[in-house]
């Protein structure tokens, strides 16, 4: 079923700061400083203007057919709707015809210009209230003078957005009067607005048989703007370590400091690393070599650290699976991953089906039971570990990231997160999700220590919760955990990500006791783990922003064109954010992408 959906939403959205100076940024402006309504008069330039005349007078339509068929090509590129309801007033009439225009479908400008002339050649009806835009014709303005005001706009639709056009016949220029809902738009958006309208309407009438999503919505410099200047991020590093290297190391350098606490006790560096190395031997005589997979399914202890850097030491990479998983989702992952092992706890043995896998059955004393398996080849290519999407979009893919990726990532968190920060770093979340990448490796990689919990939920119940100073989580969970009660003293620093902040829970976090910092991180599973990162004002009336790209990361916000061919875009159009990938998915069953950007 369609629907009629508001401009202002989509319009409002991606607004980005000018001279690339700014963010990407699905923020609004202070609410307080919109008015009821504004108003604005606009020109097409005289090329553009010349351009529409010439075609409108070789097609034999009117000027108003060729702008309409304009308007609603913009509407369809910008709306981001399922249907853009159009009132269309001819001359001085007080009943518009009405359009429907479908955005999803292709359609060129022929297309357009049709159902312009076929809806003004219909009955009128009655104004409607479902209208995102009003546009009209002033005839009477053909003769007015130059310095005339033009008469008011298309009457009262209930549109947010109405387009009074006039023509000049002295130098043939085309002119508009624009009245719009102050809370949608604003000075600036509608000379935005009109911008794309003037550069779309110079390529429909160039090439009217084109679809009009293919059609280009920024000049050549804008393109560069958006394309090259908004995403200068290279950062040089010579980061060469591997996940479990960086750890090793940081244990030569302190053995005896705290790498783990739990709730039965700590781990120090020397320790972790010694029990992850007697395991990582295990592990090596039964298969587990450089370009293997290691399937792992334990519960949340001592034991999943130890198993982790364990694997990583072989060489292989980790393919997590959470006992509290469906055993049918289980079992598709472990199917679909191509494991040569499967490690797993007693508590949780029975939870993933081996399918004659090698299983090793590890005891919280690290004995440990081996039922021998089918032989399984070496991947071509080596990975730190695959995760597995959700599957919201269709069947779960299992994504695959090198090494490399993580240590470039770690890069950009040098520059954001200090040594006091990471001092106690809260393990809450599940290593089926990438954020645990985050949250475990990195801060045994620069000499923190983490404190583990089975949920964030439970962090005020720890025995250590007094050790926390940063907290890793989604907002929904963050708002749940603030329920129970205030955050401890020694937590200063909140990452955030995963789903959107609202400036609601921003504020609210920063009314903690002790909260200095809250960051607002985003990026996709095949992105390593974080894309854009900002830091969350605290004395502000706007959404939290998601941020500017991370170091050696790129952003795109395209036009979410449901053609097949979205087009980057500027400020305040309908993002949508693309990021460039690390890797790609498996190559499993499932239906894969044909191929990932790295």
């Amino acid at each position: 079923m369609s629907s009629v959906v508001s401009l202002r939403p989509r319009l409002e959205l991606g607004r980005l700061a000018r001279a690339g100076a700014g963010s990407l940024d699905d923020s609004t402006s202070d609410p307080r400083a919109r008015s009821a309504r504004i108003a604005q008069s606009l020109s097409l330039d005289p090329k553009t203007s010349a351009q529409v005349l010439n075609f409108a007078r070789v097609r034999r339509l009117a000027p108003f057919e060729v702008l309409a068929a304009g308007v609603i090509a913009l509407l369809s590129r910008l709306s981001g709707a399922d249907e853009v309801a159009v009132a269309l007033f001819a001359d001085a009439d007080r009943e518009p015809s009405a359009l429907r225009a479908r955005p999803a479908e292709p359609k060129s400008f022929d297309s357009l210009l049709r159902g312009v002339s076929s809806a003004l050649a219909a009955p009128k009806v009655a104004p409607a209230a479902s209208f995102s835009c009003a546009i009209g014709w002033n005839r009477d303005a053909q003769v007015r003078a130059h310095d005339e005001p033009m008469r008011p706009p298309v009457p009262d639709s209930g549109a947010e957005l109405s387009l009074s056009f006039a023509q000049r016949e002295a130098d043939g220029v085309l002119e508009a009067r624009a009245v719009c809902d102050g809370e949608h738009f604003d000075q600036e958006a509608l000379t935005t607005l009109w911008t794309r309208y003037q550069q779309l309407l110079r390529q429909c009438v160039a090439g009217p048989e084109q679809d009009v999503h293919s059609l280009a919505l920024l000049d050549e410099q804008e393109l560069a703007i958006v394309v090259r200047d908004w995403n200068r991020t290279e950062a040089g590093f010579r980061e060469s370590r591997t996940l479990h290297g960086a750890f090793i190391e940081q244990a030569q350098r302190t053995p005896e400091a705290t790498a783990l606490l739990y709730a039965g006790g700590r781990l120090s560096y020397r320790e972790l690393d010694e029990k992850s190395a007697s395991l990582a031997e295990v592990l090596r005589s039964h298969g587990a070599l450089p370009g293997m997979r290691v399937a792992l399914c334990v519960e949340r202890s001592p034991l999943l650290l130890i198993a982790l850097l364990a694997i990583l030491r072989t060489g292989a990479g980790y393919v997590p699976l959470d006992p509290a998983y469906p055993a049918e989702r289980l079992a598709f992952m472990l199917e679909d991953c191509g494991a040569a092992l499967l490690l797993t706890t007693p508590a949780c043995r029975g939870r993933a089906a081996a399918n004659g896998l090698t299983v090793l059955c590890v005891a919280p004393d690290l004995t440990i039971e081996i039922t021998p398996g089918r032989s399984v080849p070496a991947a071509s290519e080596p990975v730190a570990y695959v995760i597995y999407t959700s599957g919201s979009t269709g069947r779960p893919k299992g994504v695959m990231i090198g090494h490399r990726s993580c240590a470039a990532l770690f890069h950009w968190a040098d520059g954001v997160f200090s040594a006091a920060q990471l001092a106690g770093v809260l393990a809450a979340t599940s290593v089926c999700f990438d954020i645990s990448v985050f949250e475990l490796f990195y801060p045994l990689s620069r000499g923190g220590a983490l404190v583990l919990v089975d949920n964030v939920l439970l962090f005020p119940s720890s025995p250590h919760a007094e050790a926390v100073t940063l907290v890793n989580t989604v907002p929904s969970l963050m708002s749940a955990l603030l329920q129970l009660g205030p955050l401890p003293r020694t937590v200063k620093t909140v990452t955030l990500v995963g789903e959107p902040l609202r400036r609601s829970l921003a504020d609210r976090i920063y009314a903690q006791p002790a909260v200095e910092t809250v960051h607002n991180l985003y990026g996709p599973t095949e992105a390593t783990v974080f894309s854009t990162a900002c830091v969350v004002e605290r004395a502000s009336h706007a959404e939290p922003s998601i941020g500017r790209p991370i170091s050696n990361t790129r952003a795109y916000i395209l036009d979410g064109s449901k053609s097949s061919k979205a087009s980057p875009v500027s400020d305040r159009q309908p993002p949508h954010l693309n990021t460039t990938l690390g890797r790609a998915t498996l190559p499993g069953r499932a239906t894969r992408a044909k191929c990932w950007f790295t």
